[in-house]
């Protein structure tokens, strides 16, 4: 059917429609055919109406039809053949009732072109027609049998009559005839003659074969060769040679003869078999054969290397590479071989070497030549000088040798003035204790060392002799006197050849370092020593000593109380009664009253014994009394 949407009712009422329905509902499916749609309107109240009208749904289109293209068929004999073809399809949208033919699939059809017409139709009885065509033909070319190969023994020499059966052939729809190139019981030529035989059909298709006639001679010509052929080669590839022609004789005639190395071409070394064939013009053949002999007599032309000067590596020579010898020879140079190969070792001296070439055919060339090993080279090496030191002390050094020489080092001897005088020569030692001479300074001791062959090499080294103890120069000079109020700077300066190794210096005993000061004041009246203690760095000692002395003068004596104070070793209060003691005596000194100035200073003296470990502490104490007293001395002495 189809889905049918149609016009809605209308209904009118005084009161008003409550609602309009329907039997079958606008927009359904409606089955093919009429179908009556009943409508009910009710109002309000209950009250209703009905009426209906018809929804008709017809078919009127006719089924799409698809006929199978042409169908093409090979004959199966003369009435035709059987063709089965694809069915026709039809579509509806009601439905195909049924799709007919002029002509059922798989029935005979015959040679040519059938059109065959197909009807579909529908359940309303509308129909569509279409048609195909089934072509029959016959495109198979009949079945051909030929005879075989016929064989014939010639009869003279235009070949032989001959009688081949006949041929056959089948065919589905039927054999219209069959032909031959050449007629059977004809004469054929020697040789092979190819017969063509063509069998056609009634639509005309040809089949095409054939088989051979062959006429034979079998009798081969009568064939001499030559005797065997000897020459001397010429070169690696044999000989050019030319030999005698063959003959052959033949009942038909000798279409060829023919050899399998021409005469004149090159035959190799050894022996070559040469292979003669006759042919006569039937193919008939006859072959023979004889030997070309090339040999080889001649020895290689050898050249060898010159003489080849090697230098040792070692005691036991060198490994020696010489070049290669050469050698030629007309056929080729199997080998070359020598006695002592090259790049083995060759011994000290001269080695003969024996050279042999030999070429293929054994023959054989002999030469030799000279390898000659040889020291020319100086042995190599250092020397060292007691292991290195820079200096020593003792005359007596050891050397240390180390040289190398490809032989080996034999003999040496030494100078120890640098190569002015030497020593007998001696045999070589790694170590040797020699003995320097002269005066101190750098030694230069040289190491002359030769090998077997006479070469002789060298090596130097020097060595600082050195036995002199170091040089001191102090800056405080002999005899030097600081008062007591005074300082003197302590220095020195030590030098040494080798090296200054240790100093040690001194005060009456007490270590001072280089650059102190000397303070008069913590030193007691009269001499004092400095010593001054070297040692360099080889061991060599020395030692300087020398005497300065501390003395007072009354400025001194003024300059020590004062000092004496500032320090806390004389109490303030004492300070004033000893100046005044020391004013007065630098007074008479003044005047040059001598004997007041000795009073005032010894009257100094005894405050400070008064004084002592009450208002002045015992050591200044003692060294006051000491620069006092010593004071008086002088003066007295008419020293101050």
């Amino acid at each position: 059917g189809a889905a049918v949407s149609y016009p809605a009712a209308t209904a009118t009422d005084a009161v008003g429609v409550a609602s309009v329905t329907y039997s079958q509902a606008s927009g359904t499916v409606f089955a093919r055919g009429t179908t009556h749609v009943t409508v009910t309107a009710k109002d309000s109240a209950g009250n209703t109406s009905t009426g209906s009208f018809d929804v008709v749904v017809v078919d009127t289109v006719a089924p799409l039809l698809t006929v199978p293209a042409t169908q093409t068929a090979e004959a199966a004999s003369a009435a035709g053949a059987a063709v089965s073809y694809p069915a026709a399809t039809a579509t509806d949208a009601v439905g195909v009732a049924s799709i007919t033919y002029s002509q059922a699939s798989g029935t005979v059809f015959g040679l040519g072109t059938t059109h065959v017409t197909v009807t579909a139709k529908d359940a309303a009885g509308n129909t569509s027609t279409g048609s195909f065509d089934v072509v029959v033909r016959d495109t198979v070319a009949p079945l051909l049998t030929v005879p075989a190969t016929q064989t014939a023994e010639a009869t003279s020499t235009a070949g032989a009559a001959v009688s081949y059966p006949a041929a056959s052939a089948t065919d589905a729809v039927g054999v219209a005839s069959i032909t031959y190139s050449q007629a059977t019981g004809s004469v054929f030529a020697l040789g092979t003659t190819h017969v063509t035989v063509t069998a056609k059909d009634a639509a005309g298709n040809t089949a095409t074969g054939s088989f051979d006639v062959v006429v034979v001679d079998t009798v081969a010509p009568l064939l001499t060769v030559p005797a065997t052929q000897t020459a001397e080669a010429t070169s690696a590839a044999g000989a050019a040679v030319s030999y005698p022609a063959a003959s052959a004789t033949d009942a038909v005639g000798v279409a060829s003869i023919t050899y399998s190395q021409a005469s004149g071409s090159v035959f190799p070394l050894g022996t070559t078999h040469v292979t003669v064939t006759a042919k006569d013009a039937a193919g008939n053949t006859a072959s023979a054969s004889f030997d070309v002999v090339v040999r080889d007599t001649t020895a290689p032309v050898l050249t060898v290397p010159a003489t080849q000067f090697v230098e040792a590596t070692s005691p036991a020579g060198a490994a020696a590479s010489y070049p290669a010898a050469a050698a030629t020879d007309a056929v080729g140079v199997v080998s070359i071989t020598y006695s002592q190969a090259s790049g083995s070792a060759f011994a000290l001296g001269t080695t003969h070497v024996t050279v042999t070439a030999k070429d293929a055919a054994g023959n054989t060339t002999t030469k030799s030549f000279d390898v000659v090993v040889r020291d020319t080279i100086a042995p190599v090496g250092t020397l060292v000088i007691s292991n290195g030191l820079p200096a020593t002390r003792n005359r007596l050094v050891s050397l240390s040798l180390d040289f190398f020489d490809a032989v080996g080092a034999v003999t040496m001897r030494y100078s120890v003035d640098g190569g002015v005088t030497w020593s007998a020569w001696e045999g070589y030692a790694r170590m040797k204790s020699v003995m320097l001479g002269g005066s101190d300074g750098r030694k230069t001791v040289v190491v002359q060392v030769a090998d077997a062959a006479g070469n002789v090499g060298s090596a130097s080294a020097s060595i600082l002799l050195d036995t002199t103890p170091p040089i001191v120069i102090v800056g405080v000079t002999q005899g030097t006197v600081c008062d007591i109020c005074q300082t003197l700077t302590f220095s020195y300066v030590v030098t040494d050849a080798a090296g200054v190794g240790s100093v040690i210096s001194t005060v009456d005993g007490i270590p001072i370092e280089n650059g102190g000061v000397i303070d008069g004041y913590t030193f007691t009246a009269g001499a004092h020593t400095i010593r001054i203690d070297v040692v360099d760095v080889l061991g060599n000692t020395g030692s300087v000593s020398l005497a300065f002395e501390v003395h007072a003068t009354i400025e001194g004596l003024i300059c020590a109380v004062k000092r004496g104070v500032r320090e806390g070793t004389i109490d303030a209060q004492q300070e004033q009664p000893l100046l005044a003691k020391l004013e007065a005596a630098r007074a008479s000194r003044d005047r040059g009253n001598r004997t007041p100035e000795i009073n005032q200073l010894q009257a100094f003296i005894h405050d400070i014994e008064a004084q002592t470990n009450k208002k002045i502490r015992p050591a200044w104490a003692g060294r006051a009394t000491g620069w006092t007293l010593d004071l008086i001395d002088r003066i007295t002495a008419g020293k101050a």
